[in-house]
C-alpha cells in the first residue's frame, strides 16, 4: 500500500520538493553558525544558519498532501547558562482538512530523530521562542501557515544527528506504515559547524571550571 501510494505522490512530491528547495536554499552557501544577542533579553545565541528540510506524502480523502519540516539547532546562553534545542517547524502543503475528520498535520509532540539505525526520541519543551528567552523567532518562516516545535537536545546528540550517513524523522504517533520525512537536500554542513561551535565552547566552559576547581 505504502509502495503504490508512493508511485502515485512522486510526481506531485517532486515538482513540490523542487519549488521548496529552492525557497529554502536562497543564496547563503556560509554553512557557520550565526550569533547575536537578543536586544530585549540579552541572551547570547548560536544558530545553525541553514536548516535541514524534510517532507513525506500522504494520501487523505483522494487527495495528495505534502507535509514538511525544517530543522535546526540552536543555543541559548542566559547568563552563563547554556541550553541547545532542536527547531522543528512544520507546515502541510494543504492548509485545512479536506473532511471534517482528516489530520493533515502530524502531532510533533513527539519528535522521533532516526540517526542510521537508532532512533532519538524528544519531548517537545515549546512551540513559543518566548519560552526559550528568545523575542523573535531564531529561523526563518518560509511560509505563513509554519508551526514552531522546540526540543531541549544535548552536544553528543546533536554530533549524533550531524553525523549521521542516513538521517530521518518521524513523529511517535505515525503508525510503522506510514513514510518518514526524507531529507529534501543532504547538506548537513551547517549542522556539523553549529555542532562542533557549540562542542568547543561547552569543552572550553568544562576546562575553566575545571581550572577553578583546582585552584
Amino acid at each position: 500500500m505504502c509502495r503504490t501510494i508512493s508511485r502515485h505522490l512522486y510526481p506531485f512530491i517532486a515538482s513540490s520538493l523542487a519549488c521548496v528547495t529552492l525557497l529554502l536554499s536562497g543564496c547563503a552557501t556560509d554553512p557557520s553558525a550565526r550569533n547575536w544577542i537578543d536586544e530585549d533579553t540579552a541572551v547570547s545565541v548560536t544558530a545553525q544558519r541553514q536548516t535541514l528540510g524534510f517532507a513525506r506524502g500522504d494520501v487523505q480523502a483522494s487527495a495528495k498532501i505534502v507535509n514538511f519540516a525544517e530543522l535546526g539547532g540552536l543555543e541559548v546562553n542566559q547568563a552563563g547558562k547554556r541550553r541547545r534545542f532542536l527547531c522543528v517547524q512544520t507546515w502541510s502543503s494543504v492548509k485545512r482538512p479536506i473532511t471534517h475528520h482528516a489530520a493533515v498535520m502530524d502531532d510533533f509532540s513527539t519528535l522521533v530523530v532516526w540517526v542510521d539505525d537508532q532512533s532519538l526520541t524528544f519531548h517537545r519543551y515549546s512551540q513559543d521562542h518566548g519560552m526559550l528567552q528568545l523575542s523573535v523567532d531564531p529561523f526563518k518562516r518560509n511560509v505563513s501557515s509554519v508551526t514552531d516545535n522546540y526540543y531541549e537536545i544535548s552536544v553528543d546528540q546533536l554530533a549524533m544527528i550531524s553525523g549521521a550517513k542516513n538521517l530521518r524523522i518521524t513523529t511517535a504517533s505515525q503508525s510503522s506504515g506510514e513514510a518518514f520525512y526524507q531529507p529534501l537536500r543532504d547538506d548537513r554542513s551547517s549542522l556539523t559547524a553549529f555542532t562542533q561551535e557549540v562542542s568547543d565552547t561547552a569543552k572550553l566552559a568544562a576546562d575553566t571550571a575545571r581550572l577553578a576547581d583546582a585552584r
